[in-house]
């Protein structure tokens, strides 16, 4: 019986290759990268936090605008309904 995760929808049969990536050579070229690459100067945890302060009070007033938008978005769909189910009778 095959296995369902192995066959897609147009029938093909999808055999796992066990080759498929080197991990070993991952790793090295990951090392590699992460040598060349310098943590960026200044690195500030404290303006990092305050930062993310800053985004979050952000971002939650953005949430607040959706949350309304859709409360009114909802109303207003429900006026239309119930409009239209007036005129029907």
């Amino acid at each position: 019986m095959i296995d369902a995760e192995l066959q897609p929808l147009d029938g093909a049969l999808v055999v796992p290759s066990p080759g498929a990536v080197s991990w070993e050579t991952a790793e090295r070229v990951a090392g590699w990268v992460a040598s060349r690459t310098r943590t960026p100067a200044p690195y500030r945890p404290d303006l990092l936090q305050a930062e993310f302060a800053e985004l979050t009070a952000q971002a939650e007033e953005l949430v607040r605008q959706k949350e309304e938008f859709i409360a009114q978005a909802r109303q207003n769909a429900e006026e239309i309904l119930h409009q239209a189910r007036q005129q029907r009778e």
